[in-house]
């Protein structure tokens, strides 16, 4: 649920641009869902495609509201690629609305659908098995639940499973046609050439499968440069690159849990303020769970963190780090608490990049001049300096 503002601060998705957006989102949905039942599937897709693409417009795109309407969007989707023989697509789907609500039963279903089709049995019950805890033994569908877990013990008795590699193609599959389909309903793969290096730190970056994510860490770093000259400090943020995007501004809200969002899509790039994220273990987890849960990273081919070193209470991941460019005393606090004055004199900001294709991470720190009030030239980090090194991926 949207969180209650107490200076009556409209959110995004209450103003009326939001609303007619999601009003016409709705309207794509409904006919989709007409094209479905009359067996007009390929229709259906494009209504469905095209009512996903509507909430990606600002100023609605990366609300509460357009999150849940994009579940059950995906799960209509999802069946209508079963029905079209597009079950890699459908899988990704399925995953896509999973990523926004772990406790959508429809998805669970229908991933388990693709499961069986390809022969995963055990992957499949584990999904079925997931939506029963959720529906309960009397729940509406728990039947035909029921039916596909028998389905799926009789396979197994007269077959082997699939096992992992057949899961890994199957994943791999789902990947490539992501990608050839052109962003539609999903995130659009870019296509540039890994070729030149970038003023970014070549060691750091030169890994990267596409041009587009090194192009994309030089923007985040102009960008944060630009900041830190400008206003004396950099906010902490997630900046995220989108392939296919639309023009607009958008102003701040609140999420769920206490940090703020704002999207300014400038050739493609949208923002996300994550304030005090790197202040606690807890704060970090639960600011990955918000950005992870946003729907607006469905459609992002790169991520970007941006955070001020002296803002990095946790992980401090420096410390631990022989190959960090700075000499920093012992790189610890002493028993009395006392801070190394060596490892405090040196701020800047940290900017990580991870590319979505292979998952690739990449991070450079910029040294401030206390001086001038400029950040110097980004320095390449070790993968020990990884802010996230520790994490999950960010970008499924």
């Amino acid at each position: 649920d949207d969180d209650d503002d107490d200076d009556d601060t409209v959110h995004r998705d209450q103003l009326p641009e939001s609303i007619a957006l999601l009003e016409k989102s709705e309207s794509e949905k409904q006919r989709g869902n007409a094209l479905y039942q009359e067996g007009s599937f390929d229709m259906a897709r494009v209504c469905y495609e095209r009512a996903l693409t509507i909430l990606d417009t600002p100023p609605l795109v990366c609300t509460p509201s357009a999150n849940r309407a994009s579940v059950p969007l995906r799960t209509n989707l999802a069946s209508t690629l079963l029905n079209l023989g597009e079950d890699a697509l459908a899988l990704r789907q399925c995953d896509l609305a999973l990523h926004t609500d772990a406790t959508c039963v429809k998805a669970l279903y229908r991933r388990s659908l693709v499961y069986q089709r390809r022969g995963l049995y055990r992957a499949a019950m584990s999904d079925l098995d997931k939506a029963l805890a959720l529906l309960g033994d009397g729940g509406k569908g728990s039947a035909d639940i029921k039916a596909a877990l028998d389905a799926c013990e009789d396979a197994l008795l007269e077959q082997n499973d699939a096992g992992p590699d057949a899961m890994e193609e199957l994943r791999a599959e789902a990947s490539a046609k992501a990608a050839k389909q052109g962003g539609k309903g999903d995130y659009a793969a870019a296509s540039d050439d890994a070729d030149a290096g970038n003023s970014a730190g070549e060691s750091s970056t030169s890994h990267f499968a596409t041009k587009a994510a090194r192009k994309f860490l030089e923007q985040v770093v102009a960008d944060a440069r630009h900041e830190y000259s400008s206003k004396g400090h950099c906010d902490a943020r997630v900046m995220l690159r989108h392939p296919h995007s639309h023009d607009g501004a958008l102003s701040a809200s609140e999420g769920d849990d206490g940090t703020t969002e704002s999207t300014t899509p400038t050739h493609g790039v949208g923002r996300i303020n994550i304030e005090h994220a790197f202040s606690t273990a807890q704060s970090l987890d639960e600011c990955l769970c918000f950005v992870r849960g946003q729907h607006v990273l469905t459609s992002a081919d790169a991520v970007a963190f941006v955070v001020r070193k002296r803002d990095v209470l946790y992980p401090k991941v420096w410390w631990a780090s022989a190959d960090w460019p700075f000499a920093v005393g012992e790189g610890t606090e002493d028993d009395n608490g006392t801070v190394d004055e060596a490892d405090a004199a040196v701020d800047g900001v940290f900017v990580e990049v991870e590319e979505r294709d292979t998952g690739r991470r990449a991070s450079v720190f910029l040294l401030a001049d206390h001086a001038t009030k400029e950040l110097g030239e980004p320095i390449a980090l070790s993968e020990d300096c990884s802010l996230l090194a520790g994490e999950s991926r960010i970008l499924v």
